[in-house]
């Protein structure tokens, strides 16, 4: 799960159960003491989410992991893609490729260009998949209670 605060991105791993569980199982998020900072900066989709899915504790806005990560998940998948693209352009690979179509196996460039159409076809429809499922959440609205709280912590609420 992780800890929106107004200026940076807090995570904890205890026990792989979800905020909602905990508190339904009488546990108290306040008493969470294992934050660590997130490998990256807070961004607005973090508070886009915090403001709809959030548990308030006094420092800030506890949210399910699934959420955060959802929102993360078309870019990263962009990313991926994207360098597996640009390392098949490497000329290493490219000499090695055409070597083994001329010498070895007749058809083998034809065939890795048609399975990288296909690869480019799938990653496409995979990053439009999860666009579409952050873009889901976004749709409920923001909980009122959760922006007086976010704002009265100082916590700025994005454009």
């Amino acid at each position: 799960m992780y800890l929106v605060e107004p200026r940076r991105l807090l995570w904890t791993s205890i026990g792989h159960i979800s905020p909602e569980k905990i508190i339904q199982m009488g546990g108290n998020l306040e008493a969470i003491d294992s934050w660590e900072p997130a490998s990256r900066p807070l961004r607005n989709s973090d508070i886009e989410v915090a403001l709809r899915y959030g548990i308030p504790i006094r420092a800030g806005l506890v949210v399910d992991a699934a959420y955060i990560l959802d929102q993360e998940r078309a870019r990263e998948l962009y990313e991926v893609h994207e360098k597996a693209r640009k390392a098949q352009q490497h000329p290493t690979i490219q000499a090695t490729d055409e070597y083994i179509d001329k010498y070895l196996i007749p058809g083998w460039k034809q065939q890795g260009d048609e399975l990288n159409q296909k690869i480019d076809e799938d990653s496409a429809s995979m990053i439009r998949e999860a666009q579409e499922e952050a873009a889901r959440q976004l749709e409920v609205p923001i909980r009122p209670e959760l922006v007086d709280h976010w704002q009265s912590i100082g916590g700025i609420i994005p454009a």
